[in-house]
């Protein structure tokens, strides 16, 4: 039902939140500051020419503008975020796990891309779910990076100002790894091997890391590290160090030249971009290419050894969650790192993508509700559909 105090609020709200003040809106539609006043404190509407400029303006449909979008028809919705090194996705969804809307933007890591970069990328995701919605209870952020205390204090101070009517919380992106698996032990290990890679220990005291210290001081186990292995055995071919091989054939079909004409190419891209080239490595040990499983084996060792020590440190033998695009090989990278450990411990991979486990602490966060099985089955096949 059409209610004028809700249209009232959600003119002011979404004006607010573009940063614009009345007059300045007033200005952007050639009309007064005191008509924006009055249709902001319900005395009056606007016409239908001056509500299509209106949305268009606020960036909105008119649904949401005058509070027909699916929240206000039915339920609160609930924003969780999954962000890392390569790309930051968000889906918007409701209590009873209908996905509402979804968008993956670019990197939100604050050590790769900058506190400021984080929360760039953030606010235009927010800024994108609130066309769909004004009715945003709350945010939930895992962020690579932001288990760092002041990257998670600088991030959770910018929402809070530029948001005020969203409750936020932001943590490391390893609470989405721990929220994607259904049999999670208060003594298990989490592994995410992706661009860059990490261990934690979750125990009755707490997280406790191991690794994940950033490209410039890790050495192996993730895909930017196996990436550089890649380029660094192209360039030994090029050198004459090792004889031509299918992951020096390959890195260079990726490049699409010679190894050693791409040096400022991938100087100029980055440490994504160098990640994305690990998959030449998978490809060529596919193939029982020697180099490639000897690339492999050693990445692998390092995250083999991570496991065991904070396994044995932190007395967590429940199980290891394996996560990340790295990690999804379970047969060239899982067993690989399986077959490396002192002590064999249970892999289990998770049940559901890490957006959905980034929902299931969302809504434990900001709803009275749990997420339980009914809620994640809805929220998954929900996803599954929007996602084809």
């Amino acid at each position: 039902m059409f209610s004028p105090e809700k249209f009232a609020y959600n003119i002011k709200f979404h004006r607010k939140r573009r940063g614009l003040t009345q007059k300045e809106l007033a200005e952007k539609l050639y009309l007064s500051p005191q008509n924006i006043s009055k249709w902001e404190k319900c005395i009056c509407a606007p016409d239908i020419e001056n509500l299509c400029r209106l949305a268009d303006i606020l960036g909105i449909s008119i649904d949401v503008l005058v509070g027909d979008s699916i929240s206000e028809k039915n339920e609160p919705c609930y924003l969780a975020v999954d962000g890392g090194g390569t790309k930051t996705e968000f889906i918007l969804f409701t209590e009873s796990g209908k996905a509402v809307a979804r968008t993956v933007l670019s990197a939100s890591n604050p050590n790769s891309v900058s506190v400021d970069g984080t929360i760039k990328v953030l606010s235009q995701g927010i800024d994108e779910m609130l066309k769909h919605t004004a009715n945003i209870v709350g945010m939930y952020a895992g962020i690579a990076g932001c288990g760092n205390a002041e990257n998670r204090k600088s991030v959770l101070k910018a929402l809070r100002k530029n948001y005020p009517n969203i409750k936020f919380e932001v943590s490391s992106d390893i609470m989405n790894v721990f929220g994607s698996c259904s049999e999670v032990s208060n003594n298990c290990i989490a592994v995410i091997c992706g661009t860059g890679s990490v261990v934690y220990a979750k125990n009755d005291t707490g997280l406790h890391q191991c690794g994940g210290w950033g490209y410039l001081f890790d050495s192996a186990g993730s895909g930017f590290d196996i990436g550089c292995d890649a380029v660094r055995a192209a360039l030994a071919k090029v050198d004459g160090l090792i004889e031509e091989n299918l992951v020096t054939r390959y890195i260079e079909e990726a490049l699409g030249m010679n190894a050693k004409d791409s040096i400022n190419l991938l100087y100029s891209k980055g440490r994504d971009y160098i990640a994305s080239l690990a998959q030449c490595v998978f490809r060529a040990a596919r193939e029982n290419d020697e180099t490639a499983i000897s690339i492999l084996d050693r990445n692998s060792e390092r995250v083999a050894k991570l496991i065991d020590f904070t396994a044995e440190k932190y007395n967590c033998f429940d199980g290891v969650i394996l996560s990340g695009s790295i990690a999804k090989d379970k047969e060239l990278y899982g067993d690989r790192i399986y077959d490396k450990l002192r002590r064999k411990i249970r892999f289990i991979y998770p049940d559901i993508p890490q957006v959905l486990g980034a929902s299931r602490v969302c809504l434990e966060l900001f709803s009275k509700k749990r997420a339980d099985g009914g809620f994640i089955a809805e929220l998954k096949s929900e996803y599954n559909m929007i996602t084809k």
